[in-house]
């Protein structure tokens, strides 16, 4: 039997399960005046409290708690926390699910001065500048399921001395952790293929790195100043260093110059990607280009536009290349058909967005994740064969593409994607 409010002897001991007690019993009405007694009464402080009235939003009342947190929806089914300011001085955990909608995403710039920030399992995403310039930020704790931080996720956090990365995690921004100057060790999870430019700039206290087994790339400046930066594993996967990946390090000290083929793991390796006219004929595409020793695709700077390249009806991207980086080949209007190789791993932010006359593409078995819009607004695309080995799809990636059919793997994750966001599919 639930008792009415008047006959509730309410303690600071007891307040939370009764809280729990009405929540269960669907009388959203009554846990919410509990809330507020716990609030005004016992002084708890505003992030539990919205905390709490997460945990017990009902249909009726989920559009006033949205408010409340600044939520937004990502799709139908999931939300993302933002577009909100909290001044917090202590621990924050944040909320995991707002009614029946999970929370997945972190965004831009909400907190300022807390100390803890504990994010639970569920979330996937940290938004570009999530915990920037958080002076007393001494703490994250990572949910398992997270896939993605990114740019500046972490810059200038001076104080943050611990982080630990989920093993699910595919892809860390550039300039993530520069300015972290309290950061004294790092190990990076296996799926880490990039070490993007300035991600550990100014990590001045950084003593010691590991990286992952399959990270192929570091990227100008990834450490540069870290004064005290003294051990640091290569792992045989990498195929390109940046030659001032280390500069104002203990590094080179220790012999990492001597070590076996450095030189040519840091020579300059850009050439221009090949692309085959429809006559047969294969010709450079200026402003596309290959670095990493070819590991890498992707659209230089200032380059001449070379989306407007006629009669590029096929692309072959050759064997090796790991990843195609944001916007390499976006506005391709001519662009027919992309032959991708067996080493692909990651298609990135854009990479084949407005290409109007895509019409079908399949994504190796060794692709892992498709970043947002990567082929939004390819208005003819009808076919895209996904392999069982994705781990992670943004919910933006096939953006506005109203003819697709998904085809992938009976049980995948591709299938449960196109299942989610209520996409066409097919299972083989």
């Amino acid at each position: 039997m639930i008792p009415s409010l008047p006959e509730l002897f309410i303690t600071r001991t007891n307040i939370d399960s009764l809280i729990e007690l009405f929540t269960k019993a669907q009388k959203t009405d009554i846990a919410a005046l509990l809330i507020d007694y716990k609030r005004t009464v016992f002084k708890i402080n505003e992030l539990t409290a919205k905390s709490l009235e997460l945990k017990i939003a009902d249909p009726a009342s989920l559009r006033e708690v949205q408010k409340k947190w600044g939520l937004t929806n990502i799709s139908d089914n999931e939300l993302s926390l933002g577009n909100c300011k909290f001044d917090h001085s202590g621990c924050i955990e944040l909320p995991a699910r707002a009614g029946d909608k999970p929370i997945v995403r972190v965004g831009s710039k909400i907190f300022s001065n807390c100390r803890e920030i504990i994010i639970p399992d569920g979330y996937r995403y940290l938004f570009d500048q999530a915990f920037v310039s958080l002076p007393n930020l001494e703490k994250n704790t990572l949910p398992d399921t997270l896939v993605s931080i990114g740019k500046s996720a972490f810059r200038d956090c001076q104080k943050l001395r611990e982080l630990i990365f989920s093993d699910q995690l595919l892809l860390i921004g550039d300039n993530t952790f520069n300015g972290c100057t309290s950061l004294e060790y790092i190990k990076l999870p296996a799926n880490i293929r990039f070490i993007e430019e300035k991600t550990f700039l100014d990590c001045e206290n950084l003593q010691e790195v590991q990286l992952g087994e399959n990270v192929v790339s570091i990227g100008k400046n990834a450490f540069a100043n870290c004064h005290n930066l003294k051990k640091i594993n290569l792992p045989e996967s990498l195929r390109y260093i940046a030659p001032d990946a280390f500069p104002k390090t203990l590094l080179k000290s220790l012999g990492l110059a001597d070590i076996s083929d450095y030189a040519s793991l840091t020579a300059s390796t850009e050439t221009p990607l090949t692309y085959r006219l429809s006559s047969g004929e294969n010709l450079d595409l200026p402003g596309i280009m290959l670095a990493g020793n070819k590991t890498i695709v992707y659209r230089k700077r200032n380059a001449d536009d070379p989306s407007s390249i006629p009669d590029a009806v096929s692309l072959v991207l050759p064997e090796g290349i790991i990843s195609i980086r944001e916007n390499s080949f976006i506005n391709f209007e001519n662009l027919e058909g992309v032959i991708l190789g067996s080493d692909l791993v990651y298609i990135e932010t854009n990479a084949f967005a407005n290409c109007r006359n895509l019409r079908t593409i399949k994504i190796p078995d060794s692709v892992r994740l498709i970043e947002a819009g990567a082929f939004q607004r390819c208005e003819n695309l009808v076919m895209i064969e996904l392999g069982a080995n994705i781990q992670e799809i943004y919910h933006s990636a096939f953006q506005n593409c109203p003819r697709l059919i998904i085809s992938a793997p009976k049980g995948s994750y591709a299938i449960e994607f196109a299942r989610k966001y209520e996409l066409p599919y097919k299972e083989i």
